[in-house]
């Protein structure tokens, strides 16, 4: 009897462990994390040069090389002129959040509208935040080195600050050939011709510097714009060059400000009546090239 129970107790201890040993190794295997995720991608990106008034599309690769599922939403870009979207389906729709498996990645699409005046580089920022512990926020910043199109000015306008109308008003604008060495500019078109006039002279080196430009090439003219003769008004308006041998349309250039005349009045307009304490006055003042001057009935 004493063999007997002796047995049953061994077994019972025995399968008392197994379950105990069992329901350990369950509840470790439960409590297990598979680790954190980690996110790999390339956070400079060129387009490589751009035609002005197109779109430019950036791919970004999202790469998790972690043992978790990285988690990456909150998509904005540092430009109205970009938006991020995703490819589900063979169809382009707006990003929201995207959830990448561990050895796993994913590619967002930004659409930059090429806007930059031709001459200029553009660069647009993507930024996103992520559960990766190592980098809650992401930043791609994406480049377009240079626009391409017509010619280049620099100034990119004219402007005449309520000026006299004399020899020596002039403003100059250097016309850049837009990384295209074999440019000339066959004519010029004014928007007002009686307000003001646009010659074209060729640059002299060390009087129109820079003679190269950065990113728009090299100085091919220089773009003298004068009131006409004689003319007192706004001269709000442009000219345009047109390049030779080319069809795209011409580059325009804005001309703004006014010219003065030998006098000037400030107001320009009086409103009579004025009403005072009730009763109306007819009494004006104002200024003529400094000197006040009044009237009374």
């Amino acid at each position: 009897m004493s063999r007997i129970r002796s047995d049953w107790l061994v077994r019972l201890v025995g399968a008392v462990a197994v379950v105990t040993v069992g329901v350990g190794a369950f509840s470790l295997t439960r409590l297990a994390s598979p680790g954190p995720p980690e996110m790999v991608y390339q956070n400079a990106i060129s387009l490589g040069p751009q035609e002005f008034g197109t779109s430019a599309l950036g791919r970004v690769r999202l790469t998790n090389t972690g043992a978790g599922e990285l988690v990456v939403g909150s998509f904005r870009t540092s430009c109205s002129c970009a938006g991020i979207e995703v490819e589900r389906n063979g169809q382009f729709e707006k990003i929201g959040e995207l959830r990448i498996p561990p050895h796993s990645q994913s590619v967002i699409f930004v659409r930059i509208t090429v806007g930059a005046l031709p001459g200029l580089s553009q660069n647009v920022a993507v930024m996103f935040q992520t559960n990766d512990p190592k980098q809650p926020i992401g930043t791609v910043d994406l480049e377009i080195p240079q626009i391409l199109g017509g010619v280049f000015a620099m100034p990119i306008s004219a402007v005449f600050d309520h000026e006299r109308n004399d020899s020596e008003t002039v403003r100059e604008l250097f016309i850049y050939d837009n990384g295209f060495p074999s440019r000339t500019i066959e004519r010029v078109r004014v928007s007002h011709p009686e307000r003001f006039e646009v010659e074209l002279v060729p640059p002299k080196s060390g009087l129109h510097e820079p003679q190269t430009h950065e990113t728009a090439g090299h100085m091919i003219a220089v773009a003298r714009v004068r009131p006409k003769a004689g003319y007192v008004g706004p001269l709000d308006g442009y000219f345009e060059l047109f390049v030779a041998g080319e069809e795209r349309p011409p580059d325009r250039f804005e001309v703004i400000g006014r010219i003065e005349g030998p006098y000037a009045r400030t107001p320009e307009a009086l409103t009579l009546p004025r009403m005072v304490a009730g009763q109306p006055d007819y009494r004006v003042s104002g200024k003529l090239s400094g000197v006040t001057v009044g009237r009374s009935p």
